[in-house]
């Protein structure tokens, strides 16, 4: 009977954490710059290549949020001090990037 009710026990508390998991990633996003998954995840990561890359800065930034975060945006000071739009939109070829390199090809070929 002890082993029956500690494996009830163990079951609920594994389902009761997993539920927990996925409410956190679903309603709660996490917004901490080195966390490249869930809502923020592909705007972190290219914020991230952009900061990595050499002679840019970001100076301004902007998101469409809703239940998935649809579009965002960086607006970059290049070498020369102009600046460029860097943006990226729903269901566009550039939302679909995932590695590092090809975002970074498309970020090049923006400035």
């Amino acid at each position: 009977m002890t082993v029956v009710r500690t494996l009830v026990r163990l079951i609920c508390g594994a389902t009761t954490i997993s539920i927990l998991g996925i409410w956190l990633y679903v309603f709660a996003p996490i917004t901490a710059p080195w966390v490249e998954f869930g809502y923020y995840g592909k705007f972190n990561q290219v914020r991230r290549i952009i900061q990595e890359t050499p002679n840019l800065t970001i100076i301004d930034q902007w998101q469409h949020r809703d239940i998935t975060l649809e579009d965002f945006g960086f607006t970059v000071r290049r070498p020369d001090g102009s600046t460029v739009q860097i943006n990226f939109y729903e269901r566009s070829e550039q939302m679909k990037l995932s590695s590092d390199d090809d975002i970074r090809d498309y970020i090049v070929s923006s400035i």
